[in-house]
């Protein structure tokens, strides 16, 4: 789902804090606009989303390009510049984006589907409890083809499952920090008693 993916490019992107303590703040805010009202969402989704997108998608490509080439990994660089384009692409559409977005959103839940598919296969060939990842499988499928199929007539469901997930948003990714413990740091080097 939304949190679990973000997670997942959180870690590949190693480090970009700033955008992340962001959304750590702001998700909630959007996820109870989301509830309470649905209707100015829906008009103002297309250009809140299309900037966001492109804010993340610059910033982050910058940032990962800005690294070491031994850390730069250019699928990465090129997936947020994906980002940044599809962001442009929803603001210029405006309200008449919201297709556009709803379409988009039933393909990334195909995709956290394939993502929760693969687990359950992980899972099953590995003898462990594999239930889970199925149940997640068949709950992105069964939320991302009525927004691929009809997008326009099932955007309204979507939100209120949106803003759950996004008012819960710090919740999960505390959970989930918590349950991977804290991260090593690399050893510092000794440090030299004669300054």
């Amino acid at each position: 789902m939304l949190e679990t993916r973000f997670l997942r490019e959180n870690e590949k992107l190693n480090g970009i804090t700033g955008i992340s303590f962001v959304a750590f703040l702001v998700f909630p805010v959007i996820g109870l606009c989301c509830l309470v009202i649905p209707d100015l969402v829906v008009d103002v989704l297309p250009y809140v989303v299309g900037a966001a997108l492109i804010v993340s998608g610059v910033t982050s490509a910058i940032e990962l390009f800005r690294k070491k080439p031994t850390v730069l990994e250019g699928e990465i660089i090129g997936r947020q510049l994906v980002v940044g384009i599809l962001g442009v692409v929803t603001l210029f559409q405006g309200k008449h984006a919201i297709i556009f977005l709803g379409v988009i959103w039933g393909l990334f839940g195909l995709f956290e589907a394939g993502n929760e598919f693969d687990s359950f296969i992980r899972k099953a060939r590995e003898k462990k409890p594999f239930i889970v990842p199925l149940l997640l499988c068949l709950l992105e499928l069964g939320l991302a083809l009525p927004l691929i199929v009809s997008p326009f007539y099932n955007i309204d469901n979507h939100l209120q499952i949106l803003g759950l997930q996004l008012m819960a948003f710090p919740f999960i990714v505390w959970f989930e920090r918590r349950k991977e413990g804290p991260k090593e740091k690399p050893d510092e080097p000794p440090k030299d008693p004669n300054p």
